[in-house]
C-alpha cells in the first residue's frame, strides 16, 4: 500500500504542477481558445502485472525488490482521445485492455500452487503538459516530450485456481464464488474493481503535420489486492500495472503551412 500511495501523492503534485506551469507560462489558462485534438491508437505494448502469484527464485538486488519474472509478461492494446489547449495542458481519455495469466510453478513459491487469469481492463482520465515541443510549442521541433497523471478505474475478470486446500491466511474479493475441486484444490471467480491513479511519460517524434509515433510508459497504482485473485499474508502492497505502449497519434485538422504543419502559436 506504501509504494502506491507514494503513486497517488505523486499524481497529485504532478496534477497541481502542469495547472500552475501553464497558468505561469501564458498569464492565463484561456481555455476558452481552441485546442488541437487526435486520435492516439497504442499498438501492442509490453505490460506486467505486480501481484502475490508467482515471485522470482533470484531474491538479490533489483529483482527482490521488483519481483518481475520476464516470462509472465504480457501486453495491452489501448485506445485513446487527446485534447490539447493552447497553453500546453492536455487532457486524454484513455481505455486499455488486455489479459494477465501468473503462476506459482517455477517461482519461489511453487509448493503454493496458484494461479489466475485475468482480463483487465482500465478506463482513465490524463491530465498532460507537454515539456518539450508539442502543437503549441513557440519553437518548432518533431520532438515531443510530456508528462501525465490521472485518475481512472481498473476492471478485473478473474479467475483463480489453487491446487491445495483454502488457507486461512489469504483472502479474495467479497463477491468471489468459490468451488471445491476433486482434486483437493478450489477454484475462485470473482470481479474485481478498483479505483486506478496512472502517472507516466512519453515520447513522440511527427513524421507528418497529421501523424507521430512515440513511446508512453505508465504506472498504473490500484488500491485493490484481488486484481490476480488474492491477497496473502504476505502482501506488502497492493497490485498495480506497469507497462510501456508504442504509441501512433493522428492528430484532427493537422496539415498544410510548412513543417510546422496546422501548429498555432498562442504567445
Amino acid at each position: 500500500m506504501f509504494r502506491n500511495n507514494k503513486i497517488l501523492v505523486l499524481s497529485v503534485l504532478l496534477m497541481a504542477s502542469v495547472l500552475t506551469i501553464a497558468q505561469s507560462r501564458n498569464g492565463l489558462y484561456k481555455f476558452s481558445l481552441p485546442g488541437q485534438s487526435s486520435i492516439v491508437l497504442t499498438g501492442i505494448g509490453p505490460s506486467y502485472l505486480f501481484g502475490d502469484v508467482g515471485g522470482n527464485k533470484d531474491t538479490r538486488g533489483l529483482l527482490k525488490k521488483t519481483d518481475f519474472i520476464a516470462a509472465q509478461t504480457k501486453y495491452m492494446f489501448s485506445v485513446n482521445y487527446r485534447y490539447v489547449f493552447q497553453n500546453n495542458v492536455g487532457f486524454k481519455a484513455s481505455a486499455l485492455f488486455g489479459k494477465f495469466e501468473g503462476t506459482d510453478y517455477g517461482s519461489r513459491n511453487e509448493n503454493r500452487g496458484f494461479d489466475f487469469s485475468t482480463n483487465l481492463s482500465v478506463f482513465a482520465m490524463h491530465l498532460e503538459y507537454n515539456i518539450i515541443g508539442g502543437e503549441n510549442a513557440e519553437y518548432w521541433t518533431p520532438h515531443k516530450l510530456y508528462a501525465f497523471a490521472g485518475v481512472g478505474v481498473m476492471v478485473g475478470d478473474v479467475d483463480f485456481n489453487s491446487k491445495n486446500p483454502f488457507r486461512t491466511t489469504d483472502s479474495h474479493a467479497s463477491n468471489a464464488v468459490i468451488t471445491n475441486l476433486t482434486s483437493g484444490g478450489y477454484n475462485a471467480k470473482m470481479l474485481t474493481v478498483t479505483p486506478a491513479f496512472p502517472i507516466g511519460g512519453g515520447y513522440e517524434y511527427e513524421l507528418t503535420p497529421a501523424f507521430s509515433i512515440g513511446l508512453e510508459y505508465v504506472v498504473h497504482a490500484s488500491f485493490s489486492d484481488y486484481i490476480d485473485g488474492v491477497s496473502t499474508s504476505y502482501s506488502k502492497q497492493k497490485d498495480y500495472l506497469m507497462n510501456l505502449d508504442l504509441t501512433f497519434t493522428y492528430k484532427f485538422g493537422a496539415g498544410g503551412g510548412g513543417r510546422g504543419g496546422g501548429r498555432v502559436n498562442w504567445n
